[in-house]
């Protein structure tokens, strides 16, 4: 293990940037014992000014066979997020690539010792088979646990998996789906599919809450869905008393006789929501023992994010029968109006590939992006002029009609995404287009969400 205090303007050593295990002075306030990593401002100071504080340490995996995963509990004193705050891992030392960036908006509400969660160490280019590093950053300008700072304790691996009791929540008694599976919340029109639920809490008593706003189209007209008409979205009532209220989806699901990826992917809109530690989504085969898919939601406020791919197979909970998905948003404010709530829309299991495009001009440069979390497969972009499909192609349900353009073949990258940048016709200025990407895999393919727009 090492310790690194650094100045960040020189990235030179700083005498007051505080990285403290106890060998500086006794830990302010561990979870557990008389321990933990403590990062921030040396407590006391008066000197503000940016630090940088990191703790590394060396694994070494040579005949471990157990998930390759990680887990600790983290303290947040009021830090502002900085793009070098997380928990990274490296093979040698120079390059690092992040499996929890940003605490603050990420998980961890204010001086509350939070879970992690079971973080997976294996979804970077870091060859965890071999030793590898994992570093603890944190930068600062105030002192720890003065408005700012970081505290780390009970680091395991493998990781723990985050469970919550969501509360009373009702479970579907109308059926389930099967998989694989995908949701957009058209086709029940604006109602509460059979095989979801609806919850609304008061966050202190857990009570149902009149004025919580859990809404698929039941309550109100969907004000910005990612497309369709219809979409999840979490938050208070309009003309609320201001209250911090629970929202919860849930939605049941038969893991029977499914032998594909136990992946699931989703939309995201953030509109301005503080951290709450049951914010996200959860598995559960009981409906009272809640695991953690994703806890917290996108910190970018006001766009649309991919949620990546996420496991739902989680230690614990048997996805194999009849299970449950919920996604959980704890607010204290009116949706949208009151910069608060969380909207989703295209859920898929298993996880699909996410397709964004930047504007379409006659006679300018576009670029094409899609997301996959499949490193390394080819990647077709697909266009179609004629219409949104459907049309199936070897097996492959395309959400584009005849004829399909085949515009380009790229290889995915190392994190799975793939950039495709052309210039739009001019001659198809004001026309209608049809968008779409495949990912080819071993015996199938991976379908994108469809993307339509007129070209300008």
């Amino acid at each position: 293990m090492a310790l690194t205090n650094l100045e960040v303007s020189t990235l030179s050593p700083d005498p007051e940037a505080w990285c403290n295990i106890g060998q500086l002075a006794p830990c302010f306030n561990p979870l557990v014992g008389s321990y933990a990593l403590e990062m921030g401002l040396e407590i006391g100071s008066t000197n503000y000014h940016d630090v940088r504080n990191a703790m590394v340490m060396l694994i070494d995996p040579a005949g471990y066979s157990g998930t390759m995963s990680l887990s600790a509990q983290v303290i947040d004193g009021g830090e502002e997020a900085d793009t070098v705050d997380g928990i990274w891992i490296s093979n040698d030392g120079v390059t690092w690539y992040s499996i929890l960036q940003d605490w603050g908006a990420s998980i961890v509400p204010d001086n509350e010792w939070t879970a992690t969660g079971e973080l997976s160490l294996t979804g970077t280019p870091v060859n965890v088979n071999q030793p590898f590093y994992v570093a603890f950053c944190q930068e600062d300008n105030f002192p720890y646990m003065d408005l700012d700072g970081i505290g780390i304790d009970e680091i395991k691996v493998p990781g723990d998996p985050f469970s919550v009791n969501l509360g009373p929540v009702a479970l579907p008694s109308g059926g389930s789906v099967g998989l694989p599976w995908a949701e957009g919340f058209e086709f029940f029109q604006g109602q509460v599919p059979p095989y979801m639920t609806t919850n609304s809490f008061v966050t202190s008593t857990l009570q149902p809450d009149p004025e919580g706003f859990c809404n698929v189209g039941q309550l109100a007209t969907c004000v910005e869905p990612f497309s369709g008409l219809q979409n999840l979205e979490m938050g208070l009532i309009q003309g609320a008393t201001l209250h911090d209220g629970r929202q919860i989806l849930v939605m049941a699901v038969d893991g029977s006789n499914y032998t594909g990826s136990k992946t699931i992917s989703w939309i995201g809109k953030n509109y301005g929501e503080e951290a709450d530690s049951v914010d996200g989504a959860w598995v559960s085969d009981d409906g009272i023992a809640w695991y953690e898919i994703k806890q917290g939601w996108t910190s970018t406020v006001g766009e649309w994010e991919y949620s990546g791919v996420l496991s739902y197979d989680k230690t614990g909970v048997n996805t194999d029968g009849l299970f449950y998905i919920a996604f959980c948003q704890q607010e204290d404010g009116e949706f949208i109006t009151d910069n608060d709530g969380y909207s989703i829309d295209e859920i898929s299991i298993p996880a699909a590939p996410f397709l964004e495009a930047d504007q379409l001009t006659g006679g300018l440069y576009t670029t094409l992006r899609i997301d996959s979390g499949n490193p390394n497969r080819l990647c077709k972009f697909l266009a179609s002029r004629t219409g949104g499909g459907p049309t199936n192609v070897q097996n492959i349900t395309l959400s584009l009609s005849q004829p399909i353009i085949q515009l380009a073949d790229v290889q995915t990258d190392a994190s799975g995404s793939a950039v495709f940048t052309t210039i739009v016709p001019a001659a198809l200025s004001g026309q209608q287009i049809w968008l779409q990407a495949v990912i080819v895999t071993p015996g199938a393919g991976l379908v994108s969400n469809s993307y339509s727009t007129t070209i300008n």
